[in-house]
């Protein structure tokens, strides 16, 4: 429920529900486990942005580290900044080999929700969702990190009101994925310094950077739920 610390000027915080704040919305002994269960399954008032999604797909393919993300690399002439990354309680052992799993399953196993996205050369893991929408047509969900067995990219897609997440979401990560190793892709040059006046140069994570880092774009707000 904070905000991930990415170096962007606008970033606003999910709300993952605890006993205090039910106590606080409805006052003590005024609710029901049932809400805990809610939020178990990304419903109710559980919120998550679309970096946090991306974030923990990263945590699940890097072994249970959280990092910090990052829009811009490093600028040359300037220290590296730091990228501070943390131990997720929990998150190892049997639990996250299970994790790693499951997600693995979902794209590369005959009737996982994401199986027709498979790439032939490329093992992806990744988890479909659906955010339920009372005001109008479901949100697609999609997030995975690859290569499965030595991840370098982590990322997630949400499409508002465009359904379940195995058949909107999924394709565009597999595209972006393909896309992203493709064989000579980072060879290329680098981009044309269109400014007309001098300014440092900037390495920006993502396509093209050769550091790791999650690779996703501005979070916006939104509630999280799957089928």
């Amino acid at each position: 429920d904070k905000k991930t610390g990415i170096d962007l000027p606008i970033e606003v915080a999910g709300n993952v529900p605890t006993r205090k704040y039910y106590d606080k919305r409805h006052g003590k002994g005024r609710w029901t486990q049932g809400l805990m269960l809610n939020n178990a399954i990304g419903q109710g008032e559980y919120l998550a942005t679309v970096l946090h999604v991306a974030r923990v797909a990263a945590a699940i393919g890097n072994g249970g580290w959280l990092v910090t993300p990052h829009f811009v690399d490093h600028v040359d002439g300037e220290p590296m900044p730091e990228r501070p990354r943390a131990r997720v309680k929990f998150l190892d052992g049997d639990a996250l080999a299970f994790l790693q799993r499951a997600m693995l399953g979902v794209v590369e196993t005959p009737g996982g929700t994401a199986y027709w996205t498979r790439l032939p050369t490329i093992k992806v893991a990744g988890k479909t969702g659906t955010a339920q929408n009372p005001h109008g047509d479901d949100h697609s969900w999609y997030m995975a990190y690859a290569p499965a067995d030595d991840p370098k990219i982590a990322l997630a897609v949400i499409v508002e009101n465009a359904g379940h997440g195995s058949e909107i979401a999924a394709p565009i990560v597999r595209d972006f994925v393909r896309e992203y190793f493709r064989p000579g892709r980072l060879m290329q040059g680098p981009p044309v310094q269109a400014s007309a006046q001098p300014a440092k140069p900037v390495t920006v994570a993502g396509m093209g950077s050769s550091r790791t880092g999650i690779h996703a774009g501005a979070p916006g707000q939104v509630s999280g739920g799957e089928h």
